[in-house]
């Protein structure tokens, strides 16, 4: 295990503490919000935005700065002046102070005298001579929100904010290079998300009856320049298992942290950083950059199921096309749950591994035999990346020779343990994804040269593999629900006598729907076995109504045959119940 990894402790006869504290945590983040809520609403708050009805005369919506200077030479009004002398309702945008020359005043106001049917929308700058160039800045601090009209054509409006934290790379479909953003010489401090669930298991044949789960994450940002930006980020994650063999485990580990530079067609970066590649979810082909984080199995979605790793990152934007090369100076293996945790990839008290149909011999083996899921210490490897678009269809190419972020356990009989392995291979795949007869049509595909086995006589080795899958996205009603169907497969290629499954196919997908005035939103995922039984489905019911805050309640099912992942966990079903908060 590198120095990179993350360091852990464990509170052993600390619970009642740390569960105080977390309560503690969690009442004053909601009393936060709850507050700030209330404060946005009250004039006297800074940066606020108010929305009032001040009679059937007219509509103001004023967002204003206190602390400018006393004259409000700093307030920015739009308003429905009702009481136009022609009748007609004009919305006026206005920064006062400024109409003294003329200059300063953008009026966007709409024709009354055509009643009843084509109302006319006319954007018009009076005056633009003085402050030239017909933009309109409101700026605080570093964040900056530029409406501008552009200098050619007149037609188009755009709304800039300023630099905004780092994304995931996500790989559907083509990146935009990055867009000049504002320098401020200040750095920013903020609490990201804060997230706690409380799971309830109710098969009594599962080693453990309930966990409790808490995630934060906090981060730093610097900006001194346009080209340059520096981020750091950490998060602490609390994990607890009761009802059978007891886990008390609290983490704290690095996040995205890293040095960026960036230009009009060009990024580089260097530090911690989460790399997704690919176009599928949940099991992207293609992924083999990014780290896996396995503590919770598959309870999270994807985002959520990956940590940021050590790499070097050059992202070259070409027109409609990108060119993004990687490479991890040191490899960074899968984050896994403590070895009593119900998630481990290995049950010592069933003598089972995930994935893997063992006959009663090679389950006493490991029953008795100690557990190495120690890494190699060396570089994790590297990738390349082209993505482009042409004529409707956006697709990518990928080159890749890594190490798999997630352990193989195999018994390694001269060292009488179970040993995990992390075998490097060539990785070559692609990706491609267009809209057509009503949906958003997604295709992937990996060829890797080196997937783990383990022969029926019990000897660990390598063979060549395709991993493969096909899905739509579409939209029924064209409204805001989103309906994800996928058909994913594995196929072993000229392998030798194995324990393991030579081929696999899923049927997944997932279903998101808001309601009730997006107060609520309805979803699920779920995958479902063809060749062999093997069911995982996780509905869940979130009320969204509370401002960046979000209230759930869920449930995971699984089930299968052995040699399953869902065989693996059918006794470890759950509901939960969770609560999360994002700043």
């Amino acid at each position: 295990m590198n120095h990179f990894d993350r360091f852990s402790f464990e509170l052993a006869g600390c619970r009642p503490v740390w569960r105080l504290g977390l309560i503690l945590a969690l009442l004053s983040s909601m009393a936060m919000a709850l507050y700030a809520g209330e404060s946005e609403r009250t004039a006297a708050d800074p940066d606020e935005l108010v929305l009032e009805d001040d009679g059937p005369e007219s509509i103001e919506l004023v967002i204003e700065d206190d602390g400018a200077a006393a004259g409000g030479g700093d307030e920015l009004v739009i308003e429905d002046d009702g009481a136009t002398a022609a009748g007609g309702d004009e919305l006026v945008i206005e920064e006062a102070g400024a109409t003294a020359v003329g200059g300063g005043e953008l009026v966007i106001e709409e024709d009354g005298t055509v009643v009843g049917s084509g109302d006319e929308l006319v954007i018009e700058e009076d005056g633009a001579a003085a402050g030239g160039g017909g933009e309109l800045v409101i700026e605080e601090g570093e964040e900056t929100l530029s409406i501008e009209e552009a200098d050619s054509a007149g037609d188009q409006l755009t709304i800039e904010d300023g630099p905004t934290s780092p994304t995931v790379e996500t790989g559907v479909g083509v990146e935009a290079a990055p867009e000049a953003a504002s320098a401020s010489d200040s750095m920013s401090l903020k609490v990201d998300e804060i997230w706690a669930e409380y799971g309830a298991i109710p098969d009594s044949d599962s080693l453990a009856s309930g966990q409790f789960y808490f995630h934060s994450k906090a981060t730093a940002y610097w900006m001194p320049t346009a080209s340059w930006e520096f981020q750091l980020s950490g998060r602490v994650d609390g994990y607890e298992q009761f009802g059978g063999p007891s886990l008390d485990d609290v983490r704290l580990d690095y996040d995205e942290s890293f040095a960026r530079y960036r230009s009009d067609k060009l990024r580089f970066t260097l530090g911690a950083q989460k790399i997704i590649w690919g176009r599928l979810d949940e099991i992207p082909p293609t992924d083999r950059m990014s780290t896996h984080d396995l503590t919770r199995y598959i309870l999270d979605d994807l985002a959520d199921r990956r940590r940021a790793n050590p790499a070097i990152r050059l992202e070259r934007f070409l027109g409609q096309s990108k060119l993004d090369l990687v490479y991890l100076p040191y490899f960074r293996e899968a984050e896994l749950p403590d070895k009593e945790s119900v998630w481990y990839p290995v049950n010592r008290y069933t003598g089972e591994v995930i994935g893997l149909k063992l006959t009663p011999e090679s389950s006493a083996i490991i029953k008795a035999a100690p557990i190495d899921d120690g890494a190699p210490s060396t570089d994790g490897g590297f990738g390349a990346r082209y993505s482009g678009q042409s004529d409707g269809l956006d697709y990518a190419i990928t080159v890749q020779k890594n190490r798999q972020s997630s352990p193989y356990f195999a018994f390694n009989a001269d060292r009488g343990v179970l040993e995990a392995r992390y075998p490097r291979s060539w990785v070559v795949g692609g990706d491609f994804g267009f809209e057509g007869a009503g949906g958003t049509w997604r295709f992937e595909a990996a060829w890797l040269s080196d997937t783990p086995v383990t022969r029926t006589s019990g000897a660990y080795d390598t063979t060549e593999s395709l991993s493969w899958g096909g899905g739509v996205d579409i939209f029924p009603g064209d409204g805001d629900a989103r309906l994800t169907l996928q058909l994913m497969g594995m196929n072993l290629i000229d392998a030798p006598a194995v324990i393991d499954r030579e081929e696999i196919y899923l049927f997944n997908g997932s279903f998101e729907m808001p309601f009730a005035a997006h107060q609520w939103r309805a979803e699920a995922r779920f995958y479902i076995g063809l060749d062999e039984h093997d069911v995982y489905f996780n509905p869940v019911l979130t009320y969204t109504g509370w401002e960046s805050q979000e209230a759930y309640i869920g449930g995971h099912y699984f089930d299968g045959a052995d040699g399953t992942p869902g065989g693996y966990h059918e006794d470890d079903s759950l509901i939960t119940l969770g609560w999360r908060m994002k700043f």
